[in-house]
């Protein structure tokens, strides 16, 4: 016999679950309640969307992600895939405004009780590429990382997400370095 096993959900999950649904509505034009989402047929699907995201392990909120899938149309079978997270995470952190980049970054830093002076390169890394640690900062604070990065043949995704020459003309676009 094959015995389907139940899922359950934590508060947290069913949370940003609704969360993520308001988001995706509201981009729809339509404002919607809790009691919508309890009786919404996909709703699994958002719940499944919740508890990936945190597997990601973001600091960028949910609604900018579920923003993401919804203009771009992303099937719901392809939405906690992180081949469609590192997609949205490499538009997303080359769009969002330096302040709030800056803002982020060093609030999850903060919150984690950390400095980038203080943690390794791959432990930067892999707070790039989840998105927690912005390019801006890393760009102020630590500028010969992007040269490091750029030299090492490994991690692609991190390389292209740390253009050292997209990120000096934005600088510069934004006033943030002398030309």
């Amino acid at each position: 016999m094959n015995k389907k096993r139940k899922v359950t959900y934590s508060e947290e999950d069913k949370e940003l679950a609704y969360l993520s649904f308001s988001s995706y509505k509201l981009v729809q034009g339509q404002k919607t309640t809790k009691e919508v989402f309890d009786k919404f047929r996909y709703r699994k699907a958002f719940y499944e969307l919740a508890k990936r995201y945190k597997d990601f392990n973001s600091s960028i909120p949910i609604e900018k992600y579920t923003e993401y899938i919804r203009e771009n149309m992303v099937p719901v079978n392809r939405w906690t895939n992180l081949t469609t997270f590192r997609n949205f995470l490499m538009i997303y952190v080359k769009q969002e405004p330096c302040k709030i980049a800056l803002e982020r970054s060093i609030k999850y830093l903060s919150d984690n009780k950390t400095s980038i002076d203080k943690i390794s390169d791959s432990r930067l890394i892999m707070y790039i590429e989840q998105g927690n640690v912005s390019p801006w900062l890393v760009l102020k604070e630590y500028p010969e990382f992007f040269e490091h990065i750029n030299q090492n043949p490994g991690n692609l995704f991190c390389r292209n997400m740390l253009s050292y020459y997209f990120w000096k003309l934005k600088a510069q676009q934004e006033q943030l370095i002398d030309t």
